[in-house]
């Protein structure tokens, strides 16, 4: 999804929407950096359907470790690129001290849709 499509989405929503994002836990990173490193690997506009991709990811591939995070995106912090840090709901796999993790608007638009 293209910034413009994610800001007419949040225009449907009433100016602004609650997005859940799901994250992978980089274990070479954390390796190489000794703390914990998340990679972004999807968003959805449903808790349902980040749980149901993050359960489905972790049992294919039970040694990889998910995150699950929750997002109120709106359309003033969508105007511009400051990054805005999401809060931690839930795992699944092995649960580890997490860094804050932060995300900016064009990288948020584009796990929508990846």
């Amino acid at each position: 999804m293209t910034l413009e499509e994610f800001q007419d989405e949040l225009r449907d929503r009433g100016g602004e929407a609650t997005v859940w994002l799901v994250y992978l836990a980089d274990v070479m990173m954390e390796l190489e950096a000794g703390r914990p490193s998340l990679v972004l690997q999807q968003a959805f506009f449903t808790r349902g359907g980040a749980y149901a991709f993050a359960e489905r990811v972790h049992q294919q591939r039970r040694w990889q470790h998910y995150y699950v995070f929750r997002l109120v995106a709106d359309l003033v912090w969508m105007a511009g690129e400051e990054r805005r840090e999401v809060e931690y709901e839930t795992a699944f796999g092995r649960i580890r001290p997490l860094p804050a993790v932060h995300v900016t608007p064009v990288r948020l638009a584009r796990a929508l849709s990846a």
